[in-house]
């Protein structure tokens, strides 16, 4: 078998991130085209007069929860972009978002996800929604891009 790699080149685990990595993990995750699969997620669009409900389920195994005291706590980051068809931002907004489950909801969550909703409202020129989740205790990145029906 002949292997042909870069010199140098390493795959390792991500590892934790500080704030500064998380955030740079969030913006790489936004801005590529590519999107990141470590941490799963779906999403449901609802549209509602002049504005969007995302309601983005996020898979639990791509997280680092610990389960202490019958709870399951953790930490993600969790961002939005909104991007104009010819795919200059719009708006972005980010947020942290602590986790503390009970066993009951994560077991829920083991079969549904962890819900997190989003309201968006409907832009001119607003065409795509990015998301990202960022878990910063393991480093993984979970995104997607949505388009968003036109005629709003």
């Amino acid at each position: 078998m002949d292997v042909r790699h870069r010199a140098g080149y390493l795959a390792s685990d991500p590892g934790p991130l500080s704030g500064n990595a998380s955030s740079a993990a969030i913006h790489d995750a936004l801005t590529t085209p590519l999107a990141a699969t470590a941490v799963g997620l779906t999403v449901r669009v609802e549209s509602s007069g002049t504005s969007y409900l995302f309601i983005m389920a996020v898979d639990p195994k791509g997280l680092s929860l610990e389960h202490k005291d019958g709870k399951w706590t953790g930490e993600a980051d969790f961002a939005f972009l909104g991007e104009a068809g010819d795919g200059h931002p719009i708006d972005t907004s980010a947020r942290p978002v602590n986790l503390d489950l009970s066993d009951t909801d994560y077991q829920k969550a083991q079969r549904d996800g962890i819900l997190l909703k989003k309201s968006v409202p409907g832009k001119d020129g607003l065409a795509r929604i990015r998301m990202v989740v960022v878990d910063p205790r393991s480093g993984n990145v979970g995104s997607l891009r949505v388009a968003l029906p036109q005629g709003k």
